[in-house]
């Protein structure tokens, strides 16, 4: 649907989640027209869990001023409900083929400029046990971000590619001793993966 926009910026609500400040479009766009170094826009969210309602804490960083290596640093602590950005981007055909949308989408949005953070919540974010992705065990999700490292290494620089190594190795241990807790079945595991990484180069045509 991303293609689909033809506004001058692009700002994000999926599911059921809900945005809370009726000027939050105004502040993010007055950011990205005055930054116009900055690729994306985005703002801290009100968690709304089963039981109780807590605003997210983004790593300790300094300032409003983030880059997507600092999300290989820490996790993902953007919430795609806080996201806005200008409608200048091409989407690739690799990026089509993504198990999740947001992550891949801030990977290429920092090809062109670093992430500006407003602290200050203007969306809830529901969590609870049927959602798309908090649904998933954690296996399924390092699954995920293990396949998506994969396909973004080719055209990260050598910070990131050095950051998202680590996590596939971190990735692969959790898995394996998850899956298979012996030693040889370990081993099996890692020669498999080595097959499918050349696999997946050749699908995706990256090197």
């Amino acid at each position: 649907c991303l293609q689909d926009c033809r506004g001058e910026y692009i700002a994000l609500c999926e599911g059921d989640d809900y945005w809370t400040d009726c000027e939050k479009l105004s502040k993010q766009v007055a950011v990205l027209e005055q930054y116009t170094s900055y690729s994306m826009c985005f703002h801290s969210v009100t968690k709304a869990e089963e039981k109780q309602d807590k605003i997210v804490e983004i790593p300790p960083l300094k300032g409003s001023h983030i880059e997507f290596v600092d999300l290989l640093k820490y996790y993902n602590f953007i919430f795609t409900c806080t996201v806005m950005f200008r409608n200048k981007l091409s989407l690739p055909q690799w990026y089509l083929n993504m198990p999740i949308g947001d992550f891949p989408l801030f990977f290429l949005l920092s090809r062109t400029g670093p992430f500006y953070f407003l602290n200050n919540s203007m969306a809830y974010y529901r969590y609870h046990g049927k959602g798309a992705w908090s649904g998933t065990s954690q296996l399924s999700r390092l699954s995920t971000f293990r396949f998506l490292y994969q396909i973004l290494i080719p055209m990260a620089n050598n910070t990131e590619k050095q950051l998202m190594n680590t996590g596939i190795q971190k990735y692969n241990e959790y898995i394996a001793a998850h899956r298979y807790p012996t030693q040889k079945m370990r081993r099996v595991l890692l020669r498999n993966f080595l097959k499918w990484k050349h696999a997946l180069a050749f699908r995706f045509k990256l090197y």
